[in-house]
């Protein structure tokens, strides 16, 4: 029985420290020896933008000011925005503006379907000409210079999809704070796999895709951001992170906000195999091994941390004591501060309070993911 336990304590000691530590360290060696160029040149096809929106009313409006602005200083030819659910009537200051400017398209559907619905019906329309879907969220701030940054690697034939970076603005309190650390860690990962080859997916809140690659979207998909780029890479071609195209966000101040978000993101993930087969084999998925390790691996860490508490405290209890003993107390001591963190990180402006919280919270979400998976109840549209 013993020997059970050695056994699982390892296995999960193993795999928690593969998925947080040695893959992202073999990622980074991997494309310091061996990195894949990539040829870029000022793009001279047509990109238009999409965006999909439900009760966004005058940040829509801020968001195509924006990019009109932008337009005129960098290749944009066509703003497509769909509202899901809503009437034109919703943002009459939105409406002006496709009515005064004719790259501007509004379209309101009145059903509410969700995102990958709409961007379906805009892909279609917005198809004729274009050679670059630019994908944007209504809710970021998109950095002059980001559209040609994020389109230049465009000149190289290999290239399917370019992400851009998203940048969380100035934080201020903990669970703000903690949230940035996590996302910077996240994105060192990406440019390495970006500079290997490909990433497993895109940032949702700004991304490039060629037009040609795109495929209707599944209407109850939830991690659009990765299944459309995905699509790309089992086409054979790149998916890249590009690293100053700047879009910019403001993190949630608090750790349930910002695990309602995470949620969708992660109950997507475990989603994704069951719409798109194909990612499972590693004859068809040419980089099946990082959208594993860095897609699925993750939602397993959860039950991994819990095995080590189980074997560590089982095998304390037959030694009556000694390391394990040790092991186990600093485990539970460990979760204790980290949840204590996530409460305190709302009221003190501590780094290292509010990534301890952060991945407190990102364990809890992971667990409601795998019921979500579980149940098989995955909800595409926005919520009222």
């Amino acid at each position: 029985m013993e020997l059970f336990w050695i056994i699982l304590f390892a296995v999960a000691a193993v795999a928690l420290a593969w998925t947080y530590a040695g893959y992202p360290l073999a990622m980074e060696l991997w494309a310091r020896i061996r990195p894949r160029p990539v040829r870029k040149a000022p793009f001279t096809g047509r990109a238009v933008a999409l965006m999909a929106a439900r009760g966004e009313g005058e940040r829509a409006a801020e968001k195509v000011r924006e990019l009109l602005a932008l337009a005129d200083r960098e290749p944009l030819d066509g703003i497509w925005i769909g509202l899901d659910g809503e009437s034109a009537d919703t943002s009459p200051t939105l409406a002006a503006l496709a009515g005064a400017d004719p790259r501007v398209h509004l379209r309101a559907f009145a059903e509410r379907r969700g995102k990958p619905s709409v961007l379906n019906d805009l892909m279609a329309e917005a198809a004729a000409g274009a050679g670059v879907f630019v994908m944007m969220d209504v809710r970021q701030r998109i950095d002059p210079g980001a559209l040609s940054r994020v389109l230049e690697p465009f000149a190289d034939g290999t290239v399917g999809v370019v992400s851009g970076e998203l940048v969380y603005e100035t934080p201020g309190g903990g669970v703000q704070k903690g949230a940035q650390s996590y996302w910077a860690y996240e994105k060192r990962l990406r440019a390495a796999e970006s500079r290997v080859w490909a990433v497993p997916g895109a940032t949702g809140a700004f991304y490039a895709i060629r037009a040609g690659l795109c495929r209707p979207f599944p209407p109850d998909v939830l991690d659009d951001d990765v299944w459309q780029p995905m699509q790309a890479v089992l086409a054979g071609r790149r998916c890249l992170f590009m690293p100053g195209a700047v879009a910019w966000d403001v993190a949630e101040a608090r750790f349930d906000r910002e695990g309602r978000r995470k949620l969708r993101t992660l109950a997507g993930n475990w989603q994704l195999p069951a719409l798109e087969p194909r990612l499972l084999s590693p004859g068809k998925n040419p980089i099946f091994a990082r959208w594993f390790f860095h897609k699925m691996a993750r939602l397993f860490t959860p039950f991994w941390t819990a095995a080590l508490v189980l074997s560590s405290g089982a095998l304390a209890w037959m030694a009556r004591g000694g390391p394990w003993l040790w092991f186990f107390a600093a485990m539970v001591l460990g979760f204790a501060f980290a949840a204590a963190a996530a409460r305190l990180a709302r009221r003190i402006p501590s780094r290292l309070l509010g990534l301890l919280g952060t991945v407190w919270t990102l364990h809890a979400v992971l667990l409601r993911a795998a019921w979500i998976a579980l149940r098989g109840r995955y909800e595409v549209r926005w919520k009222a």
